[in-house]
């Protein structure tokens, strides 16, 4: 026998959220278009100064992070960000000498990728990324008693009952 809960008492996984840091609009609009239709949530900074407040207001799941910024750039953002937290951050740059690569990696980027791209390889490196950054057992279901809760397919258990 199934029991339905009413919506608004459904376990929801909540969508990570992007940080895209980009001064471009076009290739900022591209990237966010395509992680939302992945089911990513997205905010946008423009230049180092926005990104900075961004990522401090929003706390964010992952930052894509152009190199050449207006104001404050990438590398400087990437140094502040380092300081204060381990969020992934994947680079995003037209820049593809190997010296700014390792720079980047050396600083704590977890990915570099070289403009012009994919956009769907941005999100597929989105994905991976925040799959490594997961501590290990997140996500497992929880149990307490019959109680069993699983937040990777949103379902609840008690006993042989699953609800939904």
């Amino acid at each position: 026998m199934a029991l339905t809960l009413p919506a608004a008492d459904r376990i929801v996984e909540p969508m990570p959220l992007v940080l895209v840091v980009e001064d471009e609009p076009q290739i900022a609009e591209i990237l966010e278009g395509y992680l939302r239709s992945s089911g990513y949530r997205t905010e946008r900074a423009g230049n180092g100064s926005a990104a900075l407040n961004l990522f401090r207001a929003a706390h964010p799941d992952l930052i894509l992070l152009d190199v050449m910024l207006p104001e404050l750039g990438g590398l400087e953002v990437l140094k502040v960000v380092r300081q204060e937290s381990t969020v992934p951050v994947i680079m995003l740059t037209a820049r593809t000498e190997e010296l700014d690569k390792l720079l980047a990696l050396e600083l704590g980027a977890d990915d570099y990728v070289t403009k012009p791209f994919r956009p769907r390889e941005v999100v597929a490196r989105v994905k991976a990324v925040l799959r490594r950054s997961q501590p290990p057992g997140q996500g497992a279901p929880l149990r307490l008693g019959a109680l069993e809760l699983d937040p990777l397919r949103a379902s609840v258990q008690v006993g042989d009952t699953a609800l939904k």
